[in-house]
């Protein structure tokens, strides 16, 4: 692959059997090399959260008296919970930074359950953002949550 990339673009053609031409080349280049430096990136984020777990309380935006208790686990690129009204089941998770937070985002779902989408940030050691969780036939029910790093 080296030595045929090497021929594109050096030669301005492609060798006999090979589609394309040097801007395609340049350009998968590019897109290669970007792909790799937003991946690495997430990645260096994901290990600021992995390991970490957060003992969090959701609270109910709709009745003030719903609260429940949860702890949240960062596991490399999953997510899970300890609460099984609100089971993550060791979900994906995408993360980004923002000034001095990270914020992160993931979803489930579930023929039973419905869907269930949790955003959130952490910074320092505070966490804290929304469930939205969703299933047919019924109200969407939002909740807060907010809660602290388990040292």
């Amino acid at each position: 692959m080296k030595t045929t990339m090497r021929t594109i673009l050096m030669q301005g053609s492609p060798p006999q059997g090979i589609a394309g031409s040097r801007q395609a080349a340049l350009t998968t280049m590019l897109l290669i090399y970007v792909y790799n430096e937003l991946f690495s990136q997430e990645m260096e984020i994901v290990g600021k959260l992995s390991g970490k777990k957060f003992n969090i309380t959701l609270q109910n935006n709709e009745d003030e008296f719903q609260k429940i208790n949860d702890i949240l686990f960062f596991h490399d690129a999953f997510i899970s919970n300890e609460c099984k009204l609100f089971s993550l089941e060791k979900s994906e998770y995408t993360v980004s930074e923002m000034e001095d937070s990270i914020i992160f985002e993931t979803e489930t779902i579930n023929d039973v359950e419905g869907v269930r989408i949790w955003k959130g940030a952490v910074k320092n050691k505070e966490i804290e953002g929304i469930m939205v969780w969703a299933q047919t036939g019924k109200e969407v029910e939002s909740f807060s949550f907010s809660g602290l790093l388990e040292e």
